[in-house]
């Protein structure tokens, strides 16, 4: 990073969480969640930290800390546009030139991370870094699918372009060894069911429309196993 870069860090928080409601407030240690994830950021020490807030209870406790935040609206569809209105609020003049969008679900996060990732933002041709981590313990690897493998010499390339033109849907790269062979359904930031829903259905159109091979059935196995886990 250079010297003269100027970080600003965002966490962006909102209750409605499906897997854990509320979890931004889920008590750790006498303290809600996204105080602990404020409090690592802070001690990381590489500019002003910022919660975006999702909700006036989580605002209240992160004052109550004796940290800032911003209440955004709270049907932002991810944390990125929460983070974008937070940034108009607390910098519309664009003073900050490096922003980190620091998840509000990390309370055990090592503030030395914060400084890693500004390290690659120190080359010019570099515009966004993230951090990532090698899984090698088997047992800790999730068993849902988020990589899907091209076979036959199939380009992931006119699946990509196919969903982001005709339908609005972007959908992530292979990276690594799978670069140039895989999409993936990256993370899509606050999702709820008819976002998979919609994301599922438009590659598989797309698969469709492109003559590519594949196994049907995908969105029914995904409206089957929604009706079962989503609250009634």
């Amino acid at each position: 990073m250079s010297p003269a870069a100027k970080p600003i860090v965002v966490i962006p928080a909102r209750l409605g969480s499906v897997r854990l409601p509320d979890k931004p407030l889920a008590e750790i240690h006498g303290e809600p969640m996204i105080v602990h994830v404020w409090r690592r950021a802070v001690e990381a020490a590489v500019g002003p930290v910022v919660v975006a807030a999702g909700e006036a209870a989580i605002a209240a406790a992160v004052e109550a800390a004796g940290g800032q935040a911003v209440l955004t609206d709270p049907n932002h569809p991810s944390g990125s546009d929460r983070v974008f209105e937070a940034l108009q609020r607390v910098d519309p003049e664009g003073a900050y030139d490096i922003v980190v969008n620091l998840q509000g679900d990390l309370p055990t996060l090592d503030p030395r991370l914060l400084h890693a990732i500004l390290e690659p933002l120190g080359d010019p041709s570099v515009d966004i870094a993230t951090l990532a981590v090698e899984i090698t313990e088997p047992a800790e690897r999730a068993t849902s699918v988020t990589a899907v493998l091209m076979n036959d010499g199939h380009d992931p390339a006119r699946l990509l372009d196919y969903c982001r033109e005709n339908c609005g849907v972007v959908l992530g790269i292979g990276i690594g060894d799978l670069s140039g062979k895989a999409f993936r359904i990256a993370h899509m930031g606050h999702v709820n069911a008819p976002m998979v829903l919609g994301t599922l259905a438009v590659t598989e159109t797309a698969l469709v429309a492109l003559g590519i091979p594949h196994g049907r059935g995908g969105v029914q196995a995904a409206i089957e196993s929604l009706a079962r886990s989503v609250p009634v």
